[in-house]
């Protein structure tokens, strides 16, 4: 036998107990939500926008908490994002899947670029969605070059908020080009925050107007 429920986006099923059967021993979970889910019993992660995913419960437990966090690490979502999660149970094991990332085959990418320079602090490629957040799936960074700028090798911060620093790349003169292509989750920025970049001179006894621009393809998730 099974029985399914919903856990809202950044919302928590405390302790749900079966109406028809007494034992959990299986649970099937179809995350449709921006946020992990973590089922307590067993200490189980599931990912965002994960299609089948499930698990064997041992030793079975006759009632099961599922919780809605923003990333795998305790941190609670202070906003919702996403459909409710659909949770089934079961009275009898039904194997260990990972399940699949639905989410992606799915979307039209969307595209932002913008342009910073050395030392000029951050600027915003991708604004802060109103609900939901950003999935980048590739950046391209091209060192913009003319004949009035003094080239030296830069380096390209990109910034998931205040100082936190997501990934860094080089570039330079005779390499003027990187594309870095991420995969969720790691690509997936906390909810509310924007993409920025901020570009700096890796010599810093050597000043010039060094330019670079990142054009993105992304996803508001």
């Amino acid at each position: 036998m099974n029985e399914t429920f919903s856990v809202p986006p950044g919302g928590s099923i405390d302790s749900y107990q079966p109406h028809g059967f007494h034992d959990i021993f299986s649970i099937w979970v179809d995350n449709f939500s921006g946020g992990w889910l973590k089922v307590n019993n067993g200490g189980l992660w599931v990912p965002p926008y994960t299609r089948g995913w499930k698990a064997t419960i041992f030793p079975s437990t006759a009632s099961i908490t599922v919780r809605s966090y923003a990333f795998a690490n305790g941190i609670e979502i202070t906003g919702a994002t996403g459909q409710a999660a659909q949770v089934t149970i079961w009275d009898e094991p039904q194997g260990d899947s990972e399940g699949i990332d639905f989410f992606d085959a799915q979307t039209v990418p969307l595209f932002g670029e913008a342009t910073n320079t050395a030392g000029f602090g951050a600027v915003v490629v991708i604004p802060a969605p109103a609900a939901g957040r950003i999935r980048v799936y590739d950046i391209t960074f091209n060192y913009l070059v003319d004949s009035i700028d003094i080239y030296e090798d830069v380096g390209v911060n990109i910034l998931l908020g205040g100082p936190v620093v997501h990934t860094t790349t080089t570039l330079s003169p005779a390499s003027p080009t990187q594309r870095i292509i991420l995969t969720s989750p790691g690509s997936d920025f906390p909810i509310g925050e924007s993409m920025r970049i901020t570009v700096f001179n890796i010599d810093t006894t050597k000043a010039g107007v060094n330019q670079v621009k990142a054009s993105v393809r992304y996803a508001i998730i």
